[in-house]
């Protein structure tokens, strides 16, 4: 409510703001029905709107002009608009990208970007600014980034925003060299990564493997895992794993060995200061069939 102060006297009171009336004596001239007035002068603004800030001039004419001004500042909570809307990002290897979070409120608030259970790329928990800018990305700044807007009214308000690195397919293999025996079971692992996720394939020299009633293909997040029970001679060699999207191809090679191994030879280690010690250590193999 805008206050008045009114002597006894006559005169005509008139609210208005800029060149717009609001009322002139007890008659309302706005149609905007928030606006009333309480005890013949005071004036009463409902649901207030940021547009409703200003200043609300009230003149008195008693033979003398006389103005009352009023200065209606609208403490608005902060809001965030996306770029993109959908929070969704997508970035090529090697490139820049810009994550933008422009907010809106009275006071201006103040922006601050974190990253979901990680830290952002710089090395910092948290850093200030309507922007970033993330060069030569890879993988590892793929993520959930979020913006979170503050000025002192109301609540934060925090946004994520959804980064993909797209990227050719990496492969790790767990082991190049895996050894086991007839009837025993086997397992070859290959770690993949890509975006978009890639398709794998096994192979046993140049035959693409399917699934048997021995031969199993099973893949977790990122590991994927060739076993084999009952493992025969004919399963004995070399494999691989291709890892194909969009965006290229990858391939690692293992191997299945049954041949047996035997040490050759053993080292002995001393310590300085003290007395030699026989600490044996396998130090080479030799392999048979």
């Amino acid at each position: 409510m805008l206050p008045l102060a009114v002597f006894a006297g006559t005169y005509v009171l008139l609210w208005r703001r800029g060149s717009a009336v609001l009322t002139a004596a007890n008659l309302m001239v706005t149609r905007d029905q928030r606006f009333r007035l309480v005890d013949g002068y005071n004036l009463e603004i409902n649901n207030v709107m940021p547009q409703d800030a200003g200043d609300y001039v009230c003149q008195i004419s008693d033979g003398d002009n006389r103005d009352q001004i009023h200065t209606v500042e609208i403490l608005v909570p902060p809001s965030i608009r996306m770029s993109p809307s959908n929070g969704q990002l997508k970035a090529r290897k090697g490139g820049s990208i810009t994550l933008e979070c422009k907010a809106s409120g009275n006071p201006v608030p103040s922006i601050h970007w974190t990253r979901k259970d990680n830290m952002l790329p710089t090395g910092e928990k948290a850093l200030e600014g309507f922007s970033i800018t993330l060069n030569k990305v890879d993988r590892h700044q793929a993520g959930v980034y979020q913006c979170t807007a503050s000025n002192g009214v109301g609540e934060p308000v925090t946004v994520d925003m959804q980064l993909d690195v797209l990227y050719p397919p990496e492969i790790e293999v767990e082991r190049s060299w895996v050894h086991t025996g007839e009837g025993y079971e086997a397992q070859l692992v290959c770690i993949v990564h890509g975006e978009p996720a890639p398709e794998l394939m096994w192979y046993q020299d140049t035959i693409l493997l399917d699934p048997t009633d021995r031969r199993k293909m099973e893949s977790r997040g990122n590991k994927h895992t060739l076993n084999i029970r009952n493992v025969q001679g004919s399963d004995f060699g070399n494999y691989s794993c291709v890892a194909d999207n969009s965006l290229g191809r990858a391939k690692k090679y293992m191997e299945l060995s049954g041949r047996k191994i035997k040490p050759l030879g053993w080292q002995y280690f001393s310590f300085p200061g003290r007395q030699k010690q026989q600490l044996f250590s396998l130090q080479e193999f030799r392999l048979f069939p």
